[in-house]
């Protein structure tokens, strides 16, 4: 009995080495951009960027928001094959991979939704609206 029991242990010791150890190099990745942005030393410059001017709140489209220019790159791209697949199959699917979304075509409706994990511990769907 106390060695089913010591080989119990030791397989749950190693799932739970091997779950930390799968979940650990995001945190600490994480840590070292985080700790990498906060030594870097933005530079002064005269004036904010942020800040628009009433000439150019007034040219801002009614019901849009006015975005900062930056820079933004695309840095990585990634394709993926994606068949129809239920709602239910699409769950299961996020259950099996380390992220808390899946984004997969509808089987129904043929369009793009999304399954998301939430805090309470459900699962979430996002639809595309109808454009009328």
């Amino acid at each position: 009995m106390y060695a089913s029991l010591d080989k119990l242990s030791d397989r749950l010791g190693r799932k739970l080495r091997k779950y930390k150890e799968r979940k650990r190099p995001r945190s600490v990745l994480g840590a070292r951009q985080l700790s990498n942005l906060e030594t870097q030393q933005l530079p002064e410059e005269e004036g904010d960027e942020l800040e628009l001017s009433l000439q150019e709140v007034a040219e801002v489209e009614p019901g849009t928001v006015p975005l900062a220019q930056t820079p933004w790159q695309v840095v990585r791209k990634k394709s993926f094959p994606m068949p129809p697949i239920s709602v239910d199959e699409a769950v299961l699917c996020l259950e099996y991979i380390d992220h808390d979304f899946y984004v997969f075509q509808n089987a129904e409706t043929n369009k793009i939704n999304v399954v998301y994990k939430r805090n309470s511990g459900d699962v979430g769907l996002i639809e595309p609206e109808q454009v009328a």
